[in-house]
């Protein structure tokens, strides 16, 4: 038996949206779910700026190749490290159907004051001349990287930002004196987001030889701060760019 057709405009969503937003939708239909419901009232803080075409003729709210220019209400910042305009696009093809996509993956809003603490993060880099550890793990498939992570905060925040996207099947993050609270990637970068438990504190990173090199790696930077902010990765994967 064939696996029916997947929809992809799930994917492209921080928010829960409504169950048949994700239902799929044939390219012969040339429409898409509908933006109010799935898009417009899933993002808080979201405002509509402008609604255009592709082909340059204005269309139904939902015919294929519409686009909305997005952006956020008084109160909110957009989620987006440059400084173009969001555009969100009807878009069709066989086998994903119709759906929207964002110009941004994961677009929100944050209020303002979410992210305050990014001012506050002390950064440092590492890079392959710092102080590192390597090691083969002995399988022949993968190997380990440590990184030593000094003075930090006990009961603080530790962000990780690697200029890669690494896959899961592909990487391993493990802390030492640490602990993974949040995780984001996207073809752009890697961030993590740490909960310190002493004032010294080791990264491993068992990776994929095949596919990931010391190169994809390094260099890191590091950002220290003295409490915890659960929001912290979060914000610095949507607004600071590498």
């Amino acid at each position: 038996m064939e696996d029916s057709p997947q929809p992809r405009n799930s994917s492209f969503w921080k928010f829960e949206q409504p169950a048949f937003c994700s239902e799929f939708i044939y390219k012969s239909e040339n429409t898409c779910p509908d933006f109010t419901d799935c898009i417009e009232n899933t993002i808080p803080g979201l405002k509509i700026k402008a609604q255009k075409s592709k082909n340059g003729k204005l269309s139904g709210r939902n015919d294929r190749k519409t686009i909305y220019e997005v952006g956020c209400s008084d109160g909110h910042i957009p989620g987006t490290r440059n400084t173009d305009d969001v555009s969100i696009q009807c878009k069709c093809n066989d086998e994903n159907g119709c759906f929207w996509e964002p110009s941004v993956i994961n677009f929100q809003c944050f209020p303002y004051g979410t992210c305050k603490n990014i001012r506050r993060l002390d950064w440092s880099e590492i890079s392959q001349d710092s102080k590192i550890y390597q090691s083969d793990i002995g399988d022949g498939i993968h190997k380990w990287l440590a990184l030593p992570i000094d003075d930090v905060f006990k009961n603080g925040t530790v962000i990780v930002q690697i200029k890669e996207k690494l896959r899961p099947e592909d990487v391993k993050f493990v802390g030492w004196n640490m602990q993974l609270l949040s995780e984001f990637c996207d073809k752009e970068s890697t961030v993590l987001q740490f909960t310190t438990d002493s004032e010294n504190a080791l990264l491993q990173i068992k990776y994929k030889i095949s596919s990931v090199t010391l190169e994809d790696l390094l260099p890191a930077r590091i950002g220290k701060l003295d409490k915890i902010d659960e929001k912290l990765g979060d914000c610095v994967f949507s607004l600071i760019p590498l």
